[in-house]
């Protein structure tokens, strides 16, 4: 057994105005600090004749808790709009943006990034 501590700080918001009574605007966001991380973990001694039995049991599992340390930061920011073109239809479009910042590379190494999400489309309902 081993201990596994994980810390997360998040803080969201959104708002939604309606400059007309056609437009919806929406803009929401989330800014997370996360860190996780497992103490050693202590595996028990193998007999010689278990290791001689399984070929497994001659591998190195000291490094084995470093395997799920996270350490990251991440933002989210929405943007999106909708405009009610009729009674059975709107036009929407929104724009997303998503930043992550790792301090401690998990299974694939170091995974920081930026990324933009443009969307639009028309709505139709009632058909």
């Amino acid at each position: 057994m081993t201990d596994y501590n994980n810390t997360a700080q998040i803080i969201s918001g959104g708002i939604s105005f309606h400059p007309r009574s056609a437009l919806t605007v929406n803009l929401n966001g989330n800014f997370t600090i996360s860190t996780a991380e497992f103490d050693p973990v202590e595996m028990p001694e193998v007999s010689a004749e278990i290791l001689e039995s399984i070929e497994s049991g001659n591998y190195d599992y000291s490094g084995i808790y470093e395997y799920s340390n996270l350490d990251y930061k991440q933002l989210n920011i929405a943007l999106s709009g909708s405009y009610q073109i009729s009674p059975r239809m709107s036009f929407d479009a929104g724009i997303n943006y998503y930043d992550l910042t790792d301090n401690e590379g998990y299974v694939y190494g170091i995974e920081s990034g930026s990324l933009f999400v443009v969307r639009a489309g028309v709505t139709i309902t009632g058909m």
